[in-house]
């Protein structure tokens, strides 16, 4: 499971270059930062509504699939974490003081 959300997220970081680098800039590049073209800073939007919001729904499902990673390995590292830990724990003594058997596995 874990190796297909990873593959998802690859593809849609992929995904999110292509669609940015497919639209137009604006024009002004540092430009705009340094005063020569101030005026593009509050310019309309450019490019097709239809790549923004394509740019905006591969931005939120490669939000979604970083959490989704993020939560399958915590789940993983705490549950791999707690069982080495109970392998760690030496046995339990018995009323008679005696350490009880290990279990066969």
């Amino acid at each position: 499971m874990y190796t297909i959300f990873m593959t998802i997220h690859v593809t849609l970081c992929v995904l999110i270059i292509v669609s940015i680098l497919l639209q137009s800039s604006k024009g002004g590049g540092f430009g705009g930062i340094f005063g020569s073209s101030g005026e593009v800073i509050f310019s309309t939007p450019s490019g097709s509504s239809f790549i923004r919001k394509l740019t905006a729904g591969f931005a939120i499902a490669f939000g979604v699939t970083s959490l989704s990673l993020t939560i399958m390995s915590r789940r993983s590292m705490y549950k791999s974490a707690v069982l080495e830990e109970i392998r760690k724990l030496p046995p339990a003594p018995t009323p008679t003081g005696e350490p009880a058997p290990t279990p066969q596995r």
